[in-house]
């Protein structure tokens, strides 16, 4: 994860974003552990209807350093 963060920061971007599934608290713990916050953005799964993505974002403005 620190990878993607870290190539993103190069690249000059201002936040990463994410999508998981509402069910799979086991990755959405692991986000935040990463310094990803909900923004409180959700979606249906086209492949499966009774499916929710939220969204998560981590933004660089709020952290300036990767959290490991």
């Amino acid at each position: 994860m620190s990878q993607i963060i870290d190539w993103a920061k190069q690249a000059h971007a201002n936040r990463v974003r994410l999508w998981v599934n509402r069910e799979n608290t086991n990755a959405a713990q692991f986000y935040r552990r990463c310094g990803f916050n909900d923004t409180g953005n959700t979606v249906i799964f086209p492949a499966k209807p009774d499916a929710i993505e939220q969204e998560m974002e981590y933004s660089f403005s709020a952290c300036s350093e990767f959290a490991t």
